[in-house]
């Protein structure tokens, strides 16, 4: 099964949890068309904080590593770590999602470009059985939201710096998958230059996926039957909503 389980870094997500992703139509017909999903680099992803360090983690590293070896060797330690973490963002490749029970005003705002636009909603559960045929390793985390100028994070893993994220995105709650490219990592460190890929692809199965699609509260009244027929053409049987953000007062009655 590629989702790993029981590590000690992921804690476990309950099954039922949902999870939601935002996308244009575009994105949408990809999803279905490939039947894949898109994990981008996480060097990619628009953050420039994303896998990298909080401000005071050095001096933390340091702390804790001087009390094993020597203060010196210690500063030559933490030096690599960190190189290290920014050569990792080229090859931990991540898919993200939302954590909620509704959709979310401000994520529609934020991911939907268009009013043309859907919101695919899973489960944990059903995100797990989705991607059981995938020969990758998946790990899936939610995100917490620290300070980058008075927070760290642990060290000791190099997907650590990926479970967190600035303050600033706190209102996401983002749940994430991650894919660690080892092969092309192996080669980065032997001064090769792997061209990692700008993302990757992984096969789903639909059918799993998508436990319901959700229209954008201000898509027009003919996007509804489009989402409808194509999901009809492809043979999923997934429930289509329109959001409750798109609802109206009802009329007085006098």
């Amino acid at each position: 099964m590629p989702i790993r389980e029981n590590h000690p870094v992921f804690p476990s997500i309950e099954g039922l949890t949902k999870l939601w992703r935002y996308m244009d139509f575009a994105k949408y017909m990809d999803l279905l068309t490939s039947r894949q999903l898109h994990f981008s680099a996480s060097s990619r992803l628009g953050d420039p904080m994303e896998g990298l360090w909080t401000d005071v983690c050095p001096s933390v590293f340091t702390d804790q590593l001087s009390v094993q070896i020597a203060p010196t060797l210690a500063l030559a330690a933490v030096d690599l770590m960190s190189a290290n973490a920014e050569k990792m963002r080229n090859h931990i490749y991540i898919n993200c999602w939302t954590a909620n029970e509704h959709d979310c005003y401000l994520m529609w705002k934020s991911y939907a470009r268009t009013d043309e636009s859907v919101c695919i909603q899973t489960t944990m559960n059903r995100f797990s059985r989705a991607v059981q045929a995938s020969s990758l390793d998946i790990y899936i985390a939610p995100v917490n939201y620290i300070d980058y100028q008075i927070d760290h994070f642990p060290s000791g893993n190099c997907f650590i710096p990926y479970l967190y994220k600035q303050k600033y995105y706190r209102e996401e709650h983002e749940i994430r998958a991650m894919i660690f490219d080892g092969k092309n990592y192996q080669l980065s460190t032997l001064g090769v230059d792997g061209n990692p890929p700008a993302g990757l692809r992984v096969d789903v199965e639909l059918n799993d996926l998508i436990e319901s699609v959700f229209i954008n509260p201000n898509a027009p009244s003919w996007f509804s039957e489009l989402v409808k027929s194509v999901l009809k053409k492809y043979g999923i049987p997934a429930i289509v909503e329109q959001s409750g953000l798109a609802r109206r007062p009802k009329s007085s009655v006098s």
